[in-house]
């Protein structure tokens, strides 16, 4: 009787038991708290420590972008739920965790920021974050240093530069990543798949080094930042571990290696002594030229190659002006790079203009001049290579003709055939009428009826096919948008017209043209990399009018004024500025369109 009541009562509480653990989960804490924290509060330059935003009694995590300090880089956020049931009252807690690096050192504010959970708002508190220099015994280990011209760097200059790893001898390390940069006044190139490998000594001391060779292209002007950081492994002979069968070995650490921020003075070509003929060419560079013949027929074409040698931004350089040339065609010039084998970078080479040419008589005696302007940024200043007129003897052209012969219809044995007869008059009346009794099936518009909508789902079918083609055609999604970019930009530089805005009005006309331009182009460059050169030869070759010529070389020279000069050439009439503007690109679309 005893053990039978005991078993009932102990069922009993087990019972209980089980129907509180089960609604349990039901009953939750009042309220959602949030808090901030990073550990550690202090590292060194190169270590991380981790910033975590802990979230308590909600499983909701908002959308979190990583914190922005300047010396500071953050990873994307982590996340990890967990779930506490205490005394009964369930307790849900969410931690967002961010993996921080220390560039360099100081003292830094993780600001805080207002969480949105469930349509009600929660402050999180800023955190601090104490970073001490990097210790000396690191730094006598490696270093990571960016080689580039010691002065000021040109917009549209391309500059060599290497970023260098530099470790003593005896360090055993490895690459944790590859290098990043951080700052947006540059453009960079790609950095290679294996880093250059070899020895130096620097201070009297002998260092091995893995080497990245990168071509930077300054795109702002003023004093910009620049920083580049690379994380590594490494084995610290400071630290020591015991392996697996109990042997001492170095222990294998993780730190990040900054260059540091560096403040790079940017600047414009110097509008001082700037020649009437600098298409942005910076760099060192020999010219010469050839003619392809020296003697020639009226109407037949010959070639005069201009060859630019040495070393600069080929890319971004205009083709040299011709002169006046009366009584020659003279059409845009094709380009071809050859670049030296010696340069990793390609920064070296020749680049070929190839002018095709043609006397339109005998009466030509002299090839067109052309001139050449570049600059230097080492020694700062513009030189310019003036190629005279060269002579060249233009023969009489060929002319042909037919005679007019009187050609008349004959049969297979040459004997003249008679002229057609007249044709009948027209019929003015009906003739009789009589009934006709036929089934529908085989009326055409039985079979039209039933066709109909079969055609219209073919139909159906292959414009959706053609509109998913179209948007994974790269081509035409990159047309869609520079008409689309284009079309906007009229509408600014309209709006700005009409208010009388000079300056907004040539800068929206300047990207509405380039972008026009950027449609006609096979290179696919960018709109806003186009030089006023690039844009007049592209309209040149779909067709553009030399209204359409002037009208570019002006508003290219006005906008560039209002940028760098800080005032308009000349007053000009922007309403009527507008107008042309509008008449030239869409003449140039439609002539593009039907091509």
């Amino acid at each position: 009787m005893v053990v039978d009541k005991a078993k009932r009562l102990f069922r009993a509480f087990a019972a209980a038991a089980l129907v509180c653990l089960c609604t349990a989960s039901w009953v939750h804490a009042e309220g959602v708290s949030v808090s901030a924290s990073v550990e550690p509060r202090e590292i060194s330059v190169g270590q991380s420590a981790v910033y975590m935003i802990r979230l308590v009694n909600t499983r909701t995590a908002p959308d979190l972008d990583p914190p922005q300090v300047e010396g500071l880089t953050f990873d994307s956020p982590g996340q990890r739920s967990m779930t506490n049931i205490v005394n009964f009252e369930r307790r849900d807690e969410l931690q967002l965790t961010f993996r921080v690096t220390a560039e360099e050192e100081g003292v830094y504010r993780i600001p805080g920021r207002t969480l949105k959970i469930r349509g009600e708002e929660y402050t999180v508190e800023e955190v601090v974050l104490r970073v001490t220099p990097m210790d000396a015994s690191l730094r006598n280990l490696f270093e990571l240093v960016l080689e580039r011209p010691e002065r000021p760097l040109y917009i549209g200059e391309a500059v060599p530069a290497t970023l260098k790893l530099r470790l003593r001898e005896d360090v055993r390390a490895s690459l944790g990543g590859a290098p990043e940069r951080s700052g947006d006044a540059f453009v960079q190139s790609e950095w290679t798949r294996e880093p250059r490998q070899g020895t130096e000594t620097v201070g009297g001391r002998r260092f091995r080094f893995a080497a990245w060779d990168v071509v930077l292209n300054p795109v702002r002007a003023g004093t910009q930042t620049l920083r580049y950081r690379l994380p590594l492994v490494y084995e610290n002979p400071d630290r020591m571990e015991r392996d697996f069968f109990g042997r001492p070995r170095p222990q294998q650490d993780r730190t990040t290696l900054t260059t540091g921020t560096l403040e790079i003075d940017v600047r414009h070509p110097p509008a001082e002594n700037r020649p009437d003929a600098f298409r942005d060419a910076i760099g060192r560079f020999e010219v010469d030229a050839a003619l392809s013949e020296r003697t020639v027929r009226a109407g037949e074409p010959v070639t005069l190659t201009v060859s630019l040698t040495g070393r600069g931004n080929f890319e971004r350089m205009g083709a040299p002006e011709l002169g006046e040339a009366p009584g020659w065609r003279v059409y845009p010039p094709r380009t071809r790079f050859e670049a030296d084998d010696r340069d990793p970078r390609g920064l070296s080479g020749t680049k070929f203009f190839e002018y095709l040419i043609i006397p339109e008589n005998e009466e030509v005696s002299l090839v067109p001049e052309f001139t050449f302007a570049h600059f230097d940024p080492d020694r700062r200043r513009y030189y310019t290579t003036i190629f005279d007129p060269e002579p060249v003897e233009v023969l009489p052209g060929i002319r042909t003709g037919l005679a007019a012969r009187d050609f008349r219809p004959v049969d297979g044995t040459g004997r003249e055939l008679a002229p057609p007869a007249a044709l009948r008059p027209i019929k003015s009346l009906p003739g009789g009428w009589r009934a006709a009794l036929t089934p529908p099936v085989a009326t055409v518009r039985f079979w039209a009826g039933m066709t109909a909508p079969l055609l219209a789902l073919g139909v159906l079918a292959v414009w959706l096919r053609r509109r998913e083609r179209l948007r994974a055609d790269s081509r035409h999604m990159r047309l869609r948008h520079l008409t689309r970019a284009a079309r906007d930009n009229l509408a600014l530089a309209e709006a700005a017209a009409r208010s009388g805005n000079a300056p907004a009005f040539y800068a929206a006309a300047q990207r509405t043209l380039q972008e026009t331009a950027a449609r006609l182009d096979t290179e696919h460059r960018q709109p806003h990399s186009l030089v006023e050169q690039e844009v007049r030869e592209l309209f040149q070759t779909a067709g553009g009018d030399d209204a359409l010529d002037t009208f570019t070389a002006t508003v290219f020279q006005i906008s560039d004024a209002g940028k760098y000069a800080g005032a308009l050439l000349e007053d000009r009439d922007l309403a009527e500025d507008a107008r042309a503007l509008r008449d030239h690109i869409e003449r140039i679309s439609r002539n593009n369109v039907r091509s």
